[in-house]
Parts: C-alpha cells; structure tokens; sequence
C-alpha cells in the first residue's frame, strides 16, 4: 500500500511540472509585442492591433508606428504642396505699406478696352504729373469721405475724369471698377489719354482728351 501511495505521488509530481513549463513557455511567446511568428504573419499583416496569436489589444509596434515608404513620400509630397501654396497665398498679398504699381492698372485698362474693341489710351506727361501729385491728397480724401476734392479744386480749363479706388491690389481694382457703372464708363470712353498713380493701395486713374470746357 505505501508503495502505491509513493508511486501515485511521483505521477502527480509529474504532472505538476509539465503543467508549471509548458503553459509558461506558449504565453511568452504570444505576449510578445514585437514578433510575429512565421505561421501567424498573415493574420498580425490583415489586423495590426491583434498580432502574433489572435489576442485582441496586442499592437505591433513595428506596423503601426512604421509608415510605409508609399504612404511617407504621399506625406512628403502633401506637406510640400502645402508649403508651396501657402508661398504662392503670400506673394500675391499687397504688403503693408507697399505702394501698388498704376502701370499694371494702366495695362489691364488698356487690355480691357482691347477685348471690347476700343483704341488704347495713351499716356500723356502732363496728365501723370497730375495724377502724381494727387498722391499727397487722395489718403486725407479717403478718410474724410470727400472724394475729387483736390482734383475739383484745380478747376482746369478742360474735361477731365478721375477713377479712384482704395483697398486691393492692382485687378481688384480694375475689376471692382469695371463693376461701377460711373467707373466703367470712363474706363470704357472715348477720351485720348489716361494716366494713374499711387500711394499704399490708393490709387487713381485721370482720363482726359483735353477738350475745353
């Protein structure tokens, strides 16, 4: 009898230490983050937050923190059309306190008539030294809401027509007159002469033919 209880015990003994080994070693392997074993790597490829065994909440770092070269140059192309259409965004803005250019505006009048069909005007040196020096006046009218005021003050012995526009750059301004009837009118008549100038983003625009009054 006591040497069936000492072999019964052995047996037990036995079993306790397969069960101690064996469990341990087949849950270290599916715990592990990083690998995958090879008869597991389609289903850690097909879900990259179940990998190695099927155990759900085990990410594999290697394929979720590791972008694909494909999907790195899509990024690198994206971050850089970016840059360069916020580049483009910024150079067609009017800095602050840069004057816009009136031969632009004086070209893009000119192109306009062009497409309807109406001769081009010319510059005349007399009617730019006036324009110029409406430089000195136009922001004081801007502000105080008294437009024309200085060119009416002239009182010149001829018919003469001032378009003057505040705000925008060079084809806004254009376009926003070619959208006033009284603006598009002069740009659009059948005087000789135009010239323009400005100072920051004011700007006018004389016509004349110098007929007398």
């Amino acid at each position: 009898m006591k040497g069936k209880i000492t072999h019964f015990s052995a047996f037990i003994l036995t079993l306790l230490a397969v069960f101690t080994i064996f469990p341990k070693t087949a849950w270290a392997q599916d715990l592990a983050p990083d690998s995958c074993p090879s008869s597991s790597s389609t289903s850690c490829t097909q879900n990259p937050y179940s990998c190695n065994a099927g155990i759900p909440g085990t990410i594999n770092k290697m394929e979720i923190d590791t972008p694909s070269p494909a999907i790195q140059a899509e990024s690198e192309s994206i971050d850089e059309q970016s840059v360069a259409t916020n580049s483009a965004q910024i150079t067609t803005a009017v800095p602050i306190g840069a004057t816009l250019n009136p031969d632009l505006i004086f070209d893009l009048i000119n192109e306009h008539r062009a497409g309807i069909g109406l001769p081009l005007f010319q510059k005349d040196a007399n009617l730019c030294s006036i324009a110029q020096s409406r430089t000195t006046q136009m922001p004081a009218e801007v502000t105080n809401g008294n437009l024309h005021a200085g060119l009416y003050a002239r009182n010149l012995p001829y018919w003469i027509t001032e378009n003057m526009k505040y705000g925008g750059n060079e084809q806004e301004t254009v376009d926003w007159w070619l959208h006033s009837p009284i603006h598009r009118a002069a740009i659009e008549s059948n005087n000789k002469y135009a010239c323009g100038a400005c100072i920051g983003n004011t700007c006018d625009m004389l016509f004349t033919s110098y007929t007398p009054k």
